[in-house]
């Protein structure tokens, strides 16, 4: 499901051009922060395994998912605001 809560907060912190990943609905979830960048450059923080997971959900094998995951999703330069993958350490939040 879509996160309005996400876009309110983006307004309310004055962020603009954050790039978020389509389909919403799918990746919201996934959304864990925001990392500030010099010169005002904000990039949307996502939780690789909970994109992966999500990915899964839609029906694609674990393989598949990853597959789609390292070619689709991450794989790509969209400019300076292109959004991160947090890979967490063993035994940090999140692992």
């Amino acid at each position: 499901m879509k996160d309005p809560h996400i876009d309110e907060w983006n307004d309310a912190m004055g962020i603009e051009g954050l790039l978020l990943l389509e389909p919403r609905e799918l990746f919201d979830p996934c959304l864990i922060g925001v990392a500030s960048q010099a010169g005002g450059v904000f990039a949307a923080i996502y939780d690789e395994e909970a994109l992966v997971k999500a990915l899964q959900a839609t029906g694609m094998s674990p393989e598949d998912a990853v597959e789609h995951y390292c070619f689709n999703v991450s794989g790509g330069y969209v400019g300076k605001s292109t959004p991160m993958f947090l890979v967490w350490r063993k035994g940090q939040a999140g692992a």
